[in-house]
């Protein structure tokens, strides 16, 4: 499979915090070229760019994971993608475990359904207030129904709190990828900041040829100046020695 050199330059200019120009990229031929390039573009003022970068470097970090356990395309995973269609119902809970498993980052907990909940409290009070169906209407039995719902309401509240079963929801406000890598960011977002560290001219070529080895499928140290960017995995292309 061919590089997406487009998707590349995406999260080259994310990774490092630089915005490169349609004439610039048609000079690129190699990722020695690639490497110049962005030694000269570097942004050293790294901190207004940090949140955005930070949950970008997430997003590409579960990606992987969220495209094999929802089985999709890593190109279906999309910061403007739903997840919910991807998830079902009824095998939500173990989707989402595996993935919290398998997952480098921390991924947030579901939480419990809303209207599960609810349907669930209007059946456990429903069930209280049975016994006084037989009974005649009277203070008494305003009272006694006061308490069957009171102890209705008791047990919905006891089988929330200790049955996952109904913990099928998305965490709070997370809609898309995108926000779901906002919320990835903010669970680990110390771990992030510490491993990113300072950035230095060797750590840049060690950064960018992750990146480039990521996207080939090949180890990073086959990664060298040389190699064309054109080069097919599998077939990992030099142009040492040629004119």
């Amino acid at each position: 499979m061919a590089i997406d050199f487009d998707e590349l330059v995406g999260r080259v200019e994310l990774e490092f915090v630089v915005r490169f120009q349609s004439h610039e990229l048609e000079q690129v031929r190699t990722v020695g070229d690639l490497f110049l390039l962005v030694a000269a573009k570097s942004d050293p003022q790294f901190e207004p760019f940090k949140n955005r970068y930070l949950t970008i470097n997430s997003f590409f970090r579960i990606r992987k994971v969220l495209a094999q356990e929802l089985k999709l395309d890593r190109r279906e995973i999309k910061p403007s993608a739903a997840i919910e269609p991807h998830l079902p119902m009824i095998a939500r809970r173990g989707i989402w475990r595996r993935i919290q498993a398998r997952a480098p980052l921390r991924i947030p907990d579901l939480r419990r359904h809303d209207g599960l909940a609810a349907l669930m409290l209007a059946f456990c009070v429903a069930v209280a207030l049975i016994p006084i169906f037989d009974s005649e209407l009277s203070i008494s039995s305003l009272w006694e129904s006061f308490g069957f719902a009171i102890w209705g309401v008791a047990v919905w509240a006891g089988l929330m709190w200790v049955t996952p079963i109904f913990t099928l929801a998305l965490p709070k406000g997370i809609v898309t990828f995108g926000d779901l890598a906002r919320a990835v960011r903010g669970l680990n977002y110390g771990e992030l900041l510490a491993e990113r560290g300072p950035t230095h001219e060797i750590d840049s070529w060690g950064r960018l040829a992750f990146l480039i080895a990521d996207q080939l499928g090949v180890n990073a140290n086959q990664i060298v100046p040389e190699l064309t960017l054109n080069a097919p995995s599998g077939m990992i292309q030099s142009t040492r020695g040629q004119p």
